[in-house]
């Protein structure tokens, strides 16, 4: 398979603004639901295979699920939103090598050419709050 490539990507956003009250304010909540499929990593070339004991060419990397929540107030030219990206702090894997040079390479037992495995997964749970100004 064509690495990084999943067959399946879905996204599904909504958001709902309420209509205005008296004093101008205008409330809104939102969401998004993302879904990434299985991949698979690069290729692995025969070399290092040979070389260094990698088992395969490439590994497959699971699926994942994200889910974001806003909720904010528009009051004339100003807008305060409330976000928390990555509710459920789910651990989805965009990058991986099964070997490389890293801080945990230097406890590999036996320590061996390849080092530790990398992996990079989506940023944790993030909560925040934005103040916007309109001019």
């Amino acid at each position: 398979p064509l690495p990084w490539s999943p067959q399946w990507i879905a996204s599904l956003s909504a958001d709902y603004r309420f209509g205005a009250m008296e004093n101008g304010v205008t409330p809104y909540v939102g969401a998004t639901w993302q879904y990434v499929g299985t991949r698979h990593s690069d290729f692995t070339g025969l070399i290092y295979q040979g070389a260094y004991g990698i088992p395969r060419a490439q590994y497959a990397i699971p699926s994942y699920n994200s889910i974001s929540l806003r909720a904010g107030i528009d009051w004339n030219e100003w807008e305060v939103e409330l976000y928390a990206k990555n509710l459920t702090s789910a651990k989805g894997i965009t990058g991986f090598a099964p070997y490389g040079t890293s801080a945990a390479s230097t406890y590999v037992s036996p320590a061996g050419p390849i080092g530790a495995a990398n992996v990079t997964v989506i940023q944790p749970r993030l909560v925040g709050v934005v103040l916007r100004w309109k001019y």
